[in-house]
């Protein structure tokens, strides 16, 4: 408004100039704004908000002061501008949704499902697991639920005609919060929906704990959106319009907000982010404003219930059984597809539940969809949250090789290729965790010795979270793609340490374990049938984090293999307790290979006669169980709780105390394995009697045994093969010893030979159950096992021990590792410094596995392959030596 137009109203409103006015000389009105100030005088009265429309009564005085030239039409039109481009920039942020991968992003308008969000104030905290708090909400009735439209948050639903001034969305992890605002703030900057807010301001938490120092609001906001630096006005803009505030993720801020800080009620005034957060919050800054927070439930826990005098608290609770099926048709294009997928999660209620969460719906179809499309029957289908996500960890892997590699490998080869990596990504899941953080900078993934571009090649399961781009040295931060994915490689690093016998430096202890702790949670979750912890050295020490989750009410944990350990008596009675809990859920365990005695079984015992064991497959083979061992177990096979169906005692060094056990059998035993101990005759007449009785009863015997203990038992006496010793080995005393030489000797030539690699095979053929020991002196020696069809001819990898699928073998260099079929891994645990080091090798064929030990001077085992053995191919004992005058001595395996 020009300074005539001022003029003419006063005169329109008789206003004397010469006595109540006293009018100021003005020039060059064309190029200033004139500053009014109004006095009273003589008792006048002024209400004056703006000189258009004041009303002035009595005598009073009118002073102007010209200002720098800032017109208001152009003020309109530079807020304009400013909104403008903030809105072209924020559609153009929210437009495509990052589903899951960094790489992969899509149109938010094409993939996003309506969410189902409620009016929920009264909601109390639940300190459940997130994930099963999913299973209470499952079973609620959605018609007696008052829904609201993600577009109407900021209008209750029982007066539509009033905006709150503030609004809370609570929700678990990955349910559907974030991108609830992506849709809000797209709708609005695309002029869609709330065009009576002048502006939107969204800010993250995961960004706002960059900022740094003292700021004030108006700092803040030109941090976040730059466009506002050409605007002197923002105050004004934003105190005299409607604005909203949305701060998004409360539950990813590292600071916990109090709200016992001063009081700021100025924009312009600096403090730090706690205290401007704080006061925003209460209304003291910008009252005008209007706010929408977004939190998990338990960090909105915080908030004080006061502010929300003139707000509401909603909950999104996620796709609704509907919403699910609306999901999993937009995603696939195929409707016979569609239909198997949705069949599939609907057949399992645990995987159908958690199909509440948009990410899992996501996850699920990656899974399925490439299973299904696969048409591997050897492939089975996930059936529960852990086998769902192993899967789509093989799947990610594979991809990621593929890409990046240039090479197609099958999933199993790309997982042994990356497991370095993926061991680095599990430690930093376990410590953001344990710390309750779920996002991360470049910084913490170099302290994990993890690149960026290494992160990047794993989009499925890492990803960048948001790249601050309006300050803060345009910091990236990352995360995993979901907290379950995070507590799933958490649980993974666990096990891993578990396995190395790290676990001391986790702090899993009960002790450790605080209330908001997410660690006392997750390795619960998990609902795994199999636990396969053969040659994990798993002792009495590793007892506390293995017993809950055998006694966790949410166990499904079915399969334990603990064999090939030294458990020792006092972690057998910890684990005998929880055997017996009536939670506990194990069918199959196997104790084979443990060093247990006669005085243990009181403890099996007491498993086989508990009222509450589901036990029906017990595997206690090789063991020193003798006959009075074998008698206490007896007793517990005749107890009426027993249904054991399944007993394997090959190798435990049993004798007349088989006749005690015979005659305790009961009808439902359907296999007994007595293989490797010294029966003589004693079984022919009763073998025919038990039969007889239980005609479905298979009883197994024979086998080499000894009177030697543990695996010394199945030792086997081996010589070198003269016709298949490379020209440079040397074999000496009676071909128990093979030296590698400089000069090459002169033999004869035949097809068995290696001609090229200096490798030797024994003559005696492996089967069944084998031990044996040798002595190792120098470097660059390998031992292990091999087909009989090897390759022996030149020398490339269908030739050279490690490098093919017909061979096993341990390499003794500086640097120890296991190798197969092109693949190594390097070993922990060292060997021996000495000159001479002493090692063992067991193979069990019917286990389809192969040992390695260190002799030292009882077997320490250092390894453990699982091995595909050709049906038609023969066993040998197979070695090779590369460095001159290192040698191998086959040694007599005895005590």
């Amino acid at each position: 408004m020009t300074l005539q137009q001022h003029k003419d109203i006063l005169q329109h409103n008789n206003i004397n100039s010469s006595t109540s006015l006293r009018q100021p000389s003005i020039q060059n009105s064309d190029q200033y704004l004139q500053d009014f100030r109004i006095d009273q005088k003589n008792g006048g009265t002024v209400v004056a908000p703006n000189i258009v429309g004041s009303i002035i009564a009595g005598d009073v005085y009118v002073v102007s002061t010209q200002v720098s030239h800032f017109s208001s039409i152009n003020n309109n039109e530079t807020l304009q501008s400013v909104k403008n481009k903030i809105k072209t920039r924020m559609m153009k942020d929210s437009e495509r949704i990052l589903e899951g991968s960094a790489q992969q992003s899509v149109s938010l308008n094409k993939i996003y499902t309506q969410l189902f969000i409620i009016n929920d104030e009264s909601d109390p905290i639940n300190r459940e697991h997130e994930i099963w708090q999913i299973e209470t909400t499952n079973d609620l009735n959605t018609s007696a639920q008052t829904i609201i439209n993600y577009n109407e948050i900021l209008k209750p639903p029982l007066d539509e005609n009033r905006t709150m001034k503030i609004v809370l969305t609570k929700g678990i992890a990955g349910i559907g919060k974030t991108v609830t605002v992506q849709k809000f703030v797209y709708d609005w900057a695309s002029g869609k929906a709330n065009q009576d807010l002048e502006f939107v301001f969204l800010l993250p938490f995961r960004e706002l704990n960059l900022v740094e120092g003292k700021k004030s609001l108006f700092d803040l906001l030109c941090d976040f959106y730059p466009e506002f630096k050409d605007a002197r006005s923002i105050s004004d803009w934003i105190c005299d319009r409607k604005v909203l505030f949305i701060l998004d993720g409360l539950d990813e801020y590292k600071n916990e907000l109090s709200f016992q800080t001063s009081i700021l009620s100025d924009p312009a005034k600096k403090d730090t982010l706690d205290v401007l957060l704080a006061n925003l919050l209460r209304g003291k800054l910008l009252p005008s404003a209007h706010l929408w927070i977004t939190s998990r439930p338990v960090a909105a826990e915080q908030l004080p219930s006061e502010i929300f005098r003139q707000g509401y608290v909603t909950q999104i609770r996620g796709f609704i059984d509907e919403q699910k099926d609306e999901y999993f048709t937009r995603q696939f294009e195929d409707p016979d597809l569609t239909q198997k997928v949705i069949c599939h999660l609907r057949s399992h209620k645990s995987l159908w539940i958690l199909c509440h969460i948009p990410l899992f719906c996501w996850i699920s179809s990656v899974v399925l969809k490439t299973i299904i499309k696969s048409q591997n029957k050897d492939s089975e289908m996930p059936s529960n949250q852990t086998e769902m996500y192993i899967h789509y960890l093989l799947i990610q892997t594979e991809l990621s090789h593929n890409k990046y590699q240039g090479k197609n490998v099958s999933q199993e080869d790309a997982l042994r290729q990356h497991k370095e990596l993926i061991k680095k990504l599990a430690a930093l899941a376990y410590w953001k965790l344990k710390e309750q953080n779920a996002i991360f900078s470049k910084e913490d993934l170099r302290k994990y010795y993890i690149t960026p571009d290494e992160a990047f090649r794993y989009p499925g399961i890492i990803t960048y979270v948001s790249e601050c781009k309006s300050g803060y040295n345009r910091t990236k931060l990352f995360s995993f793609v979901h907290i379950s994915v995070q507590e799933f490689f958490a649980a993974l690093f666990v096990f891993h340490e578990f396995l190395s016998g790290n676990q001391d430096s986790l702090g899993l202890t009960k002790a450790k374990m605080g209330q908001n702790s997410n660690l006392s949670d997750f390795l619960k979750k998990f609902k795994c049938k199999t636990y396969r912890l053969k040659g994990s050295g798993f002792t009495e020490k590793h007892c506390d984090i293995l017993v809950p989750l055998l006694t966790s009410p949410n166990s499904h944990l079915t399969h334990l293999d603990l064999s090939h350990n030294s458990l020792g008596l006092s972690a057998l009675k910890q684990l005998s307790r929880a055997f017996c809990d009536p939670k506990c859920q194990i069918q199959m365990l196997n104790l084979s290979h443990n060093d247990l005695h006669s005085q243990d079984m009181e403890l099996i015992k007491n498993v086989l006669s508990g009222s509450n064991v589901n036990l029906k497959i017990l595997d206690l083979s090789d063991n020193q169980l003798e006959d009075e061992g074998v008698k206490i177990i007896s007793a517990g096979l005749q107890s009426a709780n027993c249904h054991l169906e399944v007993l394997k005692l090959s190798g435990c060094h049993i004798k007349e105390g088989v006749l005690k056990l015979l005659s305790s059998l009961k009808a439902s035993l359907r296999e007994l394995d007595l293989q490797y101990n010294d029966l003589g005759n004693i079984m022919e007449k009763k073998v025919s009697l038990r039969k007889y009785k239980l005609p479905s009863l298979r009883i197994y015997t024979g086998g080499v045994c000894s009177h030697q203990p543990g695996l010394y038992q199945y030792a086997v006496t081996l010589t070198f093969d003269p016709q298949t010793a490379n020209e440079y080995l040397y074999l000496n005393e009676n071909n128990t010893v093979a030296v590698r030489k400089r000069e090459k000797q002169q033999l004869p030539a035949n097809d068995e030979r290696f001609d090229k690699c200096n490798q030797v095979l024994c003559c005696q053929p492996l089967s069944g159950r084998c031990f044996f020991t040798v002595d190792v002196i120098g470097a660059g020696v390998h031992i292990g096992v091999a087909c009989k069809g090897i390759k022996r001819k030149g020398a490339n990898d269908t030739v050279c021990l490690g490098r093919n699928k017909m061979s096993w073998c341990l390499c003794c260099s500086k640097n120890v590792c296991v190798a197969h079929d092109k693949k190594t891994e390097s070993l922990t645990k060292p060997l021996q410094t000495e000159s001479t080091r002493k090692l063992g090798v067991f193979l069990d064929q019917e286990a389809a596995s192969i040992f390695f030990y260190r002799m030292n001077p009882e077997p320490e085992l250092l390894y453990m392959f699982d091995a595909d053995f050709p049906e038609d191919q023969e066993l040998y004992a197979a070695f090779s030596i590369q460095e001159p005058d290192s040698s191998v001595c086959l040694r007599q395996a005895s005590l």
